[in-house]
C-alpha cells in the first residue's frame, strides 16, 4: 500500500519544524541581522557582515536542510509492506528499491505463492 516510510511521522514532522525554527531563531537573533534591519545602521564592520553570513551558512544549510528532510520523510507517501505479527507488533518496509529495480512483481508473485489469500492484502495498483 502507499504509506510514509517512517514509524511515528508526526514525531518527524515536529522534530523537523523545531529544527527550522530553531535556525531560523538562531539566523534571526544571534547574527545580528535583525538588529541591522531594526535600526538601519549599516555602517557596521566587516566583522559582523562575516559572522551573518557564517551563521547563514552553518544555520540555513545544515539545520534547515535537515528539518527539510525530517518533514519530506514524515509527508511523503511511497510504496511499503506493512507486516502485522502475531503478537499484534507490526513493521514497515519500505518497497522503494524493488520499484528502482523492477523486481515487484516478482516479489509480489512470491508472496503469492507462499501466503494464503487469507493472510495476504495486495493493493489492486501494484498487481
Amino acid at each position: 500500500m502507499k504509506g510514509i516510510r517512517v514509524k511515528r511521522p508526526l514525531l518527524v514532522f515536529v522534530f523537523g519544524l523545531i529544527l527550522i525554527s530553531i535556525s531560523l531563531y538562531v539566523i534571526l537573533i544571534t547574527s545580528g541581522f535583525l538588529e541591522v534591519i531594526l535600526t538601519t545602521n549599516f555602517e557596521g564592520d566587516s566583522f559582523s557582515a562575516y559572522k551573518t553570513f557564517s551563521y547563514f551558512l552553518l544555520m540555513g544549510g545544515f539545520l534547515i536542510a535537515i528539518g527539510g528532510v525530517a518533514i519530506f520523510q514524515a509527508t511523503y507517501p511511497i510504496w511499503i509492506m506493512r507486516a502485522e505479527f502475531t503478537d499484534g507488533t507490526h513493521h514497515v518496509f519500505g518497497l522503494q528499491k524493488l520499484f528502482e529495480v523492477n523486481e515487484v512483481f516478482t516479489f509480489i508473485r512470491f508472496l503469492r505463492e507462499n501466503f494464503t489469500l487469507i493472510k495476504l492484502e495486495i493493493d489492486d495498483r501494484i498487481a
